[in-house]
């Protein structure tokens, strides 16, 4: 998905209001089944850079930060095909993306030893993401709509020439911009993989500067009614032994795993998955049925005393991690 936004951040409560009427008429169109899922951005978010010209030259300072939370997003089936989307939500279920690194940047002072003609801050900032009803492509998953931004926090803090302004974040509208990508079911998960790239120009205090930031973004969200459970009853040595899963992924291939290293995390490009524990082996494997349950019928080697950790795998989805101990 690329983002391209080139104009002003605003606040105008009369377009806000006519937007939500719009979305909200769009969203509950006779025939449709609307879901709502917050997409996570991951533990480790989305890697962005960012840049800001100014008349007296470019900003110096770390290019890299980090978007982290969640992303609301309407389909109107809670399990693919998907046939219409929408970003948004946010006032209802306060999904909010947020930067909590603050931001700095500096113009050089060509006057050596002088302090910087320009500093610049941007702090804590946090925003949500909304559009109309767009169409999803059945087969590809992919999309195009035109999306705005929301602020509901942060500042912008400028000390240019021996002056300092602050500008809150929280209220400002960017104007509309473009977005496009792909919503893929995969399993037991939903992604939303994409890129951004957008640019501002804006005018604080003394400062007039364009601001352009860009990077991958991906978030990802369980489908509704799948949750893998895993059940591990007592281990006895040398003794025949049933694990269960129950809601896992219907009608579709599960993988039994242990591990004797403990807790881990072990990722599974195929799967789309990251695994719970370390230096994992695989037990056996078996077929969820229509309601997304298995088992596996296994006898107990003869080592008492050994300290085991299970979990079962499905393609985008991943259940609970059982410690046990063989008796």
């Amino acid at each position: 998905m690329r983002v391209g936004y080139t104009g002003r951040v605003r606040n105008d409560t009369m377009k806000n209001a006519l937007f939500f009427i719009l979305l909200l008429t769009s969203s509950l169109l006779p025939g449709q089944n609307p879901g709502t899922y917050s997409l996570d951005l991951g533990p480790e978010g989305s890697p962005m850079t960012w840049q800001v010209t100014t008349l007296w030259g470019p900003m110096l300072g770390d290019p890299n930060f980090a978007l982290l939370g969640e992303t609301g997003l309407y389909v109107n089936s809670t399990q693919s095909p998907f046939g219409s989307g929408g970003f948004g939500f946010s006032p209802f279920n306060n999904d909010l993306v947020t930067n909590p690194t603050e931001l700095y940047g500096y113009v050089r002072n060509p006057i050596p030893g002088s302090p910087p003609l320009i500093e610049l801050w941007v702090r804590d900032s946090e925003f949500w993401i909304s559009s109309p009803i767009f169409p999803i492509d059945a087969v590809t998953g992919a999309f195009s709509t035109t999306s705005t931004m929301y602020y509901s926090g942060g500042e912008i803090e400028v000390l240019a020439f021996g002056s300092s302004y602050k500008m809150p974040l929280a209220n400002q509208i960017s104007d509309p911009f473009v977005m496009a990508g792909t919503v893929i079911q995969y399993g037991g998960k939903i992604e939303l993989e994409s890129s951004v790239q957008y640019t501002v120009q804006a005018t604080v205090g003394a400062l007039s500067a364009i601001f352009s930031c860009g990077g991958p973004l991906y978030a990802e969200a369980p489908v509704y009614g799948i949750s893998p459970n895993l059940t591990v009853p007592v281990l006895q040595s040398g003794q025949p032994v049933s694990f269960t899963l129950d809601t896992g992924v219907p009608s579709s291939p599960a993988w039994l795993v242990a591990s004797i290293a403990g807790p881990g995390s072990v990722v599974v490009k195929p799967l789309r998955i990251n695994l719970g524990i370390a230096s994992p082996v695989l037990l056996g494997r078996a077929r969820a049925d229509v309601a997304g349950a298995c088992a596996w019928n296994l006898t107990v080697p003869n080592v008492s005393g050994l300290a085991v950790w299970f979990q079962v795998c499905q393609l985008g989805a991943i259940s609970n991690v059982v410690a046990a101990s063989v008796q």
